[in-house]
């Protein structure tokens, strides 16, 4: 984090956090914004806050993935077919 945060001013910084709760996205864009030249911040996360907490974010709902393409996904990390199902 600190790393990011020292090449922030001079960078276009691109944050993934997978799993990021609306508190947590809300910090990071937060530290960053004061920070770095141009910021976008893409999460994952099930939205369970009411749509008006998202009041500054853009959400994108994205379509679930049906089993095989999960178990493709799995395969790919080396998981055998029977485990990946």
């Amino acid at each position: 984090m600190m790393a990011l945060r020292q090449m922030a001013s001079t960078t276009t910084i691109i944050l993934v956090a997978e799993e990021c709760d609306l508190d947590t996205a809300e910090g990071l864009t937060a530290l960053f914004k004061r920070l770095a030249t141009k910021m976008l911040l893409v999460t994952a996360d099930n939205v369970a806050e009411p749509a008006s907490a998202h009041a500054n974010a853009q959400i994108i709902d994205v379509p679930r993935l049906d089993a095989p393409a999960v178990a493709d996904i799995f395969k790919g990390y080396g998981i055998p077919q029977d485990n990946a199902s």
